[in-house]
């Protein structure tokens, strides 16, 4: 069975990072506005998401 390929970057969906946030790769701070990833991490406070990451530059 085929599969497709894709260039999708794994995320769970895309939004705004709140103020003072960093991105999770690369370290660095959101510019407001900016499209960012918000990431799923499975947490043993049962929290499932967590982090952020830019959604262009990492």
């Amino acid at each position: 069975m085929a599969t497709a390929q894709t260039n999708a970057k794994l995320g769970d969906y895309v939004t705004y990072a709140p103020k003072g946030e960093t991105c999770n790769k690369c370290g660095k701070p959101f510019n407001g506005f900016e499209r960012v990833w918000r990431l799923r991490v499975e947490q043993p406070s049962g929290a499932r998401f967590g982090p952020y990451q830019h959604y262009d530059k990492c």
